[in-house]
């Protein structure tokens, strides 16, 4: 499914960072990698994440106050059901942590990409 999204130029790096470790796994070496690709090996990197309640550790990486005045780009990602699922859950359970009524959709892709580089870099 397509997900429309305004995603701040950080998350943008994070997500070509996130890419260039999966193509250097080698699993996926004859795909073409995009974005809505990497975001969807994000999100299930970030289930660990989520089933050990480590997000406390993956906020305090950046700064909500960062997100709101970092520029951004308008992208559509072509992410599965599952993805669009969780990202979905993942805005009540970081609502909790950030202590706030709401989080946008940009704001969880980004704590997703940055989690699962946390994850494959072993720092959680």
């Amino acid at each position: 499914m397509r997900l429309a999204v305004r995603l701040a130029i950080e998350t943008r790096d994070s997500i070509d960072a996130l890419k260039e470790e999966i193509k250097a796994t080698g699993e996926f070496d004859n795909l073409r990698l995009t974005n809505g690709f990497v975001v969807n090996q994000a999100y299930l990197d970030s289930k660990k994440i989520t089933a050990e309640q480590n997000w406390d550790k993956v906020l305090k990486f950046g700064s909500q106050v960062e997100e709101r005045s970092a520029p951004k780009t308008r992208t559509d990602l072509q992410v599965n059901q599952t993805t669009i699922d969780g990202i979905a859950e993942l805005k009540k359970i970081l609502s909790l942590y950030t202590e706030t009524s709401y989080v946008t959709t940009s704001f969880v892709i980004r704590m997703v990409v940055r989690g699962s580089l946390l994850v494959r870099h072993g720092k959680i």
